[in-house]
């Protein structure tokens, strides 16, 4: 499955950076991984929220993404 970075802030909080903004809108990560009991953390704002992940492999780098700043692509065959 493919996603694609739609915002670098956590819908409703534009304080709360989550992606940095040196990666361009639109960046397509091909993902392997799905988690549902992530929790993203802001020691500066302290605040934490439970958020699904997307595992990728890819783009010089591997990790998990927050799934709130992606939207699925859909690749039609």
């Amino acid at each position: 499955m493919k996603v694609k970075l739609v915002r670098y802030t956590v819908p409703g909080r534009p304080d709360w950076l989550v992606i940095e903004k040196k990666v361009p809108l639109g960046t397509v990560y091909e993902v392997f991984g799905y988690d549902r009991d992530t929790v993203l953390v802001n020691d500066e704002l302290k605040v934490a929220m439970p958020v699904d992940a997307y595992y990728h492999i890819g783009n010089n780098s591997q990790g998990w993404l927050p799934q709130i700043c992606f939207v699925v692509v859909h690749v039609e065959h």
